[in-house]
């Protein structure tokens, strides 16, 4: 989904801290 990739990348900029362990989980959803 590309709107899945766009939600992920807003939410690393948004959270970095918090973008590391949230993209390895939407990655693997």
């Amino acid at each position: 989904r590309e709107d899945g990739e766009l939600i992920d990348c807003i939410d690393i900029y948004s959270q970095p801290a918090f973008g590391h362990p949230a993209l390895k989980n939407h990655t693997i959803q």
